[in-house]
């Protein structure tokens, strides 16, 4: 069995069984994903992992506990944003017409009318002829979701949804599976820009299974600013675009490890050059559904739910 039809019946064995909860699912789905990624950055990102490299991934990820999983998973996606930053940086302020960002980072995203009928636009993976490969690798963070950060502390106050969340017909909040953090793309334009920053945008995949998988990840710092290496490289926080919509208080959010909660978008299976990315919306079955509005597969989604 591949890596790829490995993971999506482990992904599925474990929902529909219900013996996990969808953060867990997320972040052991997500540490297969980024193991993937190391494996096939060994090579240049030119072949998948050997099977034997699938067997050890499973085996390792497998062995490691809840907390083992966050981190990993948190420090692969951390090293993947800061190199494409870097690589946005130097590209942006260089100003050079030699070479451009989309060439350097192996891919860009496009918007343009959607695969899906009366979906309107949406977000298109391209990779420059240039580029080793032609399609992405499994693993890869792709897109990051733009706009307002509402912390927990707020979310959860009474009313607060409600008064500056709702309504949202256009699907443009995320609602992180980790905490009730809620990222508003509609306010997109209101954060610093950044060419990657689309995820808000990706159309939901329907019946079609997924290419993208979206994931918490939160810019990382130190708390006491003794150790910069701990934290996300000062140079390049221009790039993260989120701000919060209201400040973290010392009681309300005590945790001071996050610079800024953010969210990305990991590729679930390598992407192939001229892709639509897709991604499930999770909505939940027990409220009032948009009518265009399928679940991928109706027994995760009351599962996921229940």
């Amino acid at each position: 069995m591949s890596f790829f039809k490995k993971l999506a019946s482990i992904f599925s064995q474990n929902q529909r069984g219900g013996g996990l909860s969808q953060r867990t699912i997320d972040n052991y789905r997500a540490s297969l994903l980024l193991s993937s990624y190391a494996a096939s950055r060994e090579s240049g990102h030119r072949e998948q992992p050997t099977q034997e490299q699938v067997n050890a991934i499973f085996k390792l990820v497998q062995s490691w506990s809840f907390e083992e999983l966050s981190t990993f998973s948190q420090d692969e996606i951390n090293k993947q944003v800061i190199d494409m930053f870097v690589t946005i940086d130097k590209y942006t302020t260089s100003g050079s017409k030699e070479s451009s960002i989309a060439h350097h980072l192996g891919f860009e995203l496009e918007r343009r009318e959607s695969s899906i009928p009366a979906a309107g636009q949406g977000v298109f993976l391209s990779i420059p002829p240039s580029a080793p490969a032609r399609s992405l690798p499994a693993g890869s963070v792709i897109a990051l979701f733009p706009g307002q950060v509402h912390l927990a502390e707020f979310t959860q106050q009474k009313d607060h949804i409600k008064n500056h969340l709702l309504p949202d017909p256009d699907m443009h909040c995320l609602v992180r599976v980790d905490e009730p953090i809620i990222i508003d793309g509609r306010t997109a334009h209101l954060c610093p820009p950044n060419p990657l920053a689309l995820a808000h945008l990706v159309n939901h995949c329907g019946k079609t299974k997924p290419n993208v998988l979206q994931h918490p990840y939160n810019f990382p710092v130190d708390p006491l600013e003794l150790d910069e290496r701990q934290s996300f490289p000062k140079a390049l926080r221009k790039y993260i675009p989120n701000a919060y919509f209201r400040k973290p208080t010392m009681l309300g959010t005590p945790d001071r490890s996050a610079l800024m909660h953010g969210a990305v978008l990991l590729a679930a299976r390598p992407i192939d050059d001229g892709e639509e990315l897709l991604m499930d919306y999770r909505l939940s079955p027990q409220n009032t559904l948009p009518q265009w509005y399928q679940h991928h597969d109706e027994g995760q989604a009351e599962q996921r739910w229940k």
